[in-house]
């Protein structure tokens, strides 16, 4: 992807302390959780997340959707509009190729015009250092939050939600892991408990599930903690033993592992109520999949993403 000038202001800019390009046992000495134990934000001295340039891309369809979303349901739901990110991170990243700082997604999301319609914002994660980070940088914003909510324990992030932000309300939740580690489980708690929420899931199967199909096929009693955790992500049971898998990893197929991976998925999501569906891959590394169990939300996503060419050329660049 060439470097080019985005529509969308996300406050970039260079920060000078940034080795760039380290290799990944570099990043392994210098990050915790792609934090960089290095160097802190230009703008606030605050701590940053080591990101590739194309989370740009994610941030954008995100924010996007999140502007037609607001504007179009604020009215019907009277103002009743909720914003929920999982695994939210520090509110700031920086790009490990160029050097350059830009705002996350929590940020971006706050700093659209369209948040005016929004009752509360929520930003989950699981580390107490990031969720401080972002609190500061929300900077008392008095109706968006960062709170501390482990995935593992759905009872008690939804409990949180409640506590929150309690009566009838419409959600947008955002779950943004950097694996496939949330277990389907946590998905459907969400669903039971808020009832009314669109999702947006970031399906790591570039980054994750593709580089370990091959020994799942060929060694599944040494990775069986592996085939475990997809397993309880998909809430599918022995989908890796039937013969199109196998057939897909002896091919070194990955782009249709990858779409095998989403679809087993998305009939997951079927299965709790989910019925419009529609995904966007970002690169080779993940698929966004948005889901929602109504026509207008999908209508509504169609539309904030109708200058996405899923071919990788995108128009939101100029």
């Amino acid at each position: 992807m060439q470097e080019k000038e985005l529509r969308f202001n996300l406050n970039d800019i260079l920060n000078p302390d940034c080795l760039t390009n380290c290799d990944r046992e570099k990043r392994k000495k210098i990050t915790n959780d792609n934090i960089c134990n290095e160097l802190s934000s230009v703008v606030d001295g605050l701590p940053i997340r080591c990101v590739r340039s194309w989370a740009k891309e994610k941030i954008y369809l995100l924010t996007q959707y999140f502007g037609i979303f607001a504007q179009g349901m604020y009215k019907l739901w009277e103002n009743n509009i909720v914003y929920i990110e999982i695994c939210s991170g520090p509110g700031r990243c920086i790009d490990r190729e160029s050097g350059f700082e830009f705002d996350g997604t929590p940020l971006t999301i706050i700093k659209k015009p369209e948040y005016k319609y929004i009752k509360k914002a929520l930003f989950f994660d699981f580390d107490l250092s990031i969720v401080d980070t972002l609190n500061k940088r929300l900077n008392n914003n008095n109706n968006a939050v960062s709170l501390y909510g482990d995935y593992n324990n759905p009872d008690d992030l939804c409990k949180k939600i409640n506590q929150e932000v309690p009566g009838k309300n419409l959600y947008f939740v955002f779950i943004d892991p950097t694996d496939c580690s949330i277990p389907f489980s946590t998905i459907m708690k969400i669903k039971e408990n808020l009832r009314s929420v669109d999702l947006l899931i970031n399906i790591a199967t570039g980054t994750d599930f593709n580089r370990n199909a091959k020994n799942i096929i060929n060694n599944p009693d040494s990775y069986k903690m592996l085939i475990n955790k997809y397993e309880y992500f998909l809430n599918s049971e022995g989908i890796f033993k039937n013969d199109k898998f196998t057939r897909l990893v002896e091919n070194n197929d990955n782009e249709n592992i990858r779409n095998y991976f989403r679809e087993i998925y998305q009939q997951s999501l079927e299965n709790i109520g989910y019925n419009f569906f529609d995904y966007t891959p970002i690169e080779h590394y993940y698929d966004l999949l948005f889901a929602s169990a109504s026509k207008t939300g999908l209508s509504l996503w169609k539309k904030a993403t109708k200058s996405i060419d899923v071919s990788g050329q995108r128009s939101l660049f100029i």
